[in-house]
Parts: structure tokens; sequence; C-alpha cells
């Protein structure tokens, strides 16, 4: 082959720089290693037979002066070349476990370092969310128990308002009874307003504890989900109890009743709320009062003193319920009227008399709040 008409081509394929006939059409020049069109654009694929030829040529039929072949490396290279990446590989896996622990390092000690980020501390965040959550609640149910309360106030008998009760049913004759021995409540509507609530939660229910107010007044309401309607707890309303607590401690004969009451400690001289007697048996000495309606910062007529073992179930209820409920709010966000160093207490007492000699008896702490009994102790789960 005539030097002179040759040129040196590169095929795009395999790599390989071979010589060619100069003048030869595209399609016909094929690379001298591989037998592949060297130009790799959209190109009709030559024939088989073609590439063969351009293979297994003659040394005669094409000129192999100056071209460069392929590098094929040695299987020691190939070798090396494994070996070498294995090592990389290995480098890169121990730098990054490196720098995991020293991430690890640096977090365990930020997380020592502040001790106060433990999961017994409130996540504020989730107490805005169920403050917001609950004053959605309220704004939602407002319309219901405000035109409740509006039926129940407005009612002038004991059947009406017991359309406007929770569990009627049940206590249609309680309200029958009270309503004998005590007033109605003369409010004054058109100076009632709404000056807050709050959600009460137990055991996977709600209720809405509200406060109202007039000119005078300040009034306590609870309302609980029942059939579709918000319906006003009427024993903690009223504070209900058996039998008017003034009337209990002054009449003769043997009784034994159910009260809504606060409660307060009676101390010593010294100011020990707990008094030693000879048996060293320590005791809670308890005057019981009878609530103001419309007036919760007042009391009413005070019991005579009663003795609780102070280690006994009911003494253990009330020393948790005044340190619990001391300087706090009553069942949550709402401030407590109640007079100071009292708490609310559903009781059951008896009375008796000897020669003349009334003797009353504490039989029972039912529960340190007033709510009604169809709701559970919230003081106690």
């Amino acid at each position: 082959m005539n030097d002179e008409n040759n040129a040196w081509f590169h095929c795009g394929r395999c790599g390989t720089l071979f010589q060619s006939i100069l003048q030869a059409a595209p399609g016909e020049r094929l690379c001298g290693n591989c037998g592949e069109n060297p130009c790799i654009g959209v190109q009709k694929r030559p024939s088989a037979a073609t590439r063969a030829m351009a293979v297994f040529a003659k040394p005669e039929m094409l000129s192999t002066e100056g071209q460069i072949p392929v590098r094929r490396e040695s299987s020691s290279s190939i070798e090396e070349r494994k070996k070498r990446e294995k090592a990389g590989k290995l480098a890169t896996k121990l730098i990054l476990f490196w720098v995991v622990l020293l991430v690890a390092i640096v977090v365990a000690v930020k997380f020592k370092s502040h001790p106060q980020q433990t999961k017994d501390v409130p996540d504020t965040r989730v107490t805005r969310n169920l403050v917001s959550e609950d004053a959605g609640f309220i704004q939602d149910a407002y319309p219901q128990f405000a035109s409740t309360l509006g039926g129940f106030l407005n009612a002038k008998t004991p059947e009406a308002k017991n359309q406007f009760v929770h569990d009627p049913v049940d206590i249609v004759g309680a309200i029958d009874r009270f309503y004998r021995s005590n007033p109605m409540a003369d409010i004054d509507l058109r100076s009632l307003h709404y000056a807050g609530g709050q959600v009460l939660r137990c055991n996977g229910r709600k209720a809405i504890s509200t406060r109202w107010k007039t000119d005078t007044e300040t009034i306590d309401a609870v309302f609980y989900r029942e059939k579709g309607e918000w319906r006003l707890d009427w024993k903690q309303f009223v504070r209900y109890s058996q039998v008017p607590w003034p009337v209990f401690l002054a009449e003769n004969g043997e009784d034994t009743s159910e009260f809504r009451l606060l409660a307060r400690l009676r101390t010593t001289t010294s100011g020990d709320d707990l008094q030693q007697e000879a048996s060293n048996v320590p005791k809670l000495r308890l005057i019981l009062y009878n609530p103001k309606f419309g007036h919760p910062g007042e009391m009413g007529e005070p019991s005579p003193e009663f003795e609780v073992d102070a280690e006994s179930t009911m003494g253990r209820r009330l020393k948790a319920a005044f340190e619990s409920k001391k300087d706090e709010a009553t069942f949550g966000n709402l401030a407590n009227l109640d007079p100071e160093g009292m708490i609310r207490v559903r009781v059951r007492v008896s009375r008796t008399q000897e020669a003349g000699v009334r003797k009353f008896e504490l039989v029972d702490l039912i529960s340190t709040h007033w709510l009604s009994d169809n709701f559970p102790n919230i003081d106690e789960n």
C-alpha cells in the first residue's frame, strides 16, 4: 500500500490508531483492530464479512507501519489493580467508621452536660399544642353549654331545670328534695358573662369546667357531653348536700348524710397540723364548713372538730389533697378562689345523740372534689 495514498485514522470504538486509504469512502474504511467503522456517529453497520476482512486481512493488504496496538493488561497488573481497589475501599470504610464514632461521642458528651433535657422534663411544644387543642374544643362547645346554662337558670321549676342537667333520670328526686329546702339561685342574667374554662380529662372522658361572673357573684359550672348535648353537672353546680349543713349540725337524733363541704386543718399553737396523742398515733384535726353559692371565697357554718388517724387511708388521702392543692389552681388553669388553706371534699358524716349530747363522726371521704357521682374521682386517677 502506497504511503502517499494512506492517512492515519483513530477508531472511536476501540481507541486504536490505524492507517487506511485516504480516498476510501467512509463506509468502506474499517478499523484494522476491531473491524468496526471507526466513526461512532449514526452510521450503517458494516456487514459481518466486511468486518472480518478488516480484522483478518493479510499483512500485505494493510500497512501496519506506525500502528499503535491496543494496550492489554497482563495478569500481574490486573491483580495489582484489584489489590489497590480493595485497599481503597477498606480505607473508605475506616474513615466512615471514625466519623460516626466521633459524632456519637460529641452527642453523648452534650447529652450528659445538659441533664435537664431528659424525658422527665415536659415538652413545652406538647403543652402548647394541648392548650391550643383545648381552646378550640371549648370554643366549639361554647354555644351549646352557654345555651344549657341559660336555659337552666331561666327555668323556674325543678321539673323544667331537670331538662338541662346531666343524668336527669337518676337525680330527678334529688333535685325536687333539694329545692324544697333551698331557694333557687336568683342570678342576674343580663350581667352574667363567661370568665374562663378548661377541659377536664379522666379515663378517656372529657368534661368542661367553666367560670361565670355577674356584678356580685362568681359561679363555677361543669358540663358533660351526653347524647350529643352539653349538660350541666347539677350536683357540682349547687354544691349538693343531702341535708343543709347548718340543719344537720343543729338537729337532734341519728342521721347519716352526704355533703359537699370545705375542709380546713386545725393547727396547734405551735403551728403543727398533726397532734400527737397519748397513744403516739398522729391525728389530723379537721373543721368542715359549708360553701356559699356565688361567693367562693367565703364559708358558712363550721362543724365540731373531727379527728382522723393520719396514717389511715382517709388520713393519707387528706394529707395528699392538702399538699397537692396548696397554692395551686383547682383542676388546672382556673384560679383557685376557695378560702386559703382549704380543700373541697365530698364526705359522709353521721350524727348520734347520747344523753342529749350530739356527736358527729366522719364516716367516709368520698372524694376531694365536688363533681358528680357519675364522674370518676379526678384526684385519685
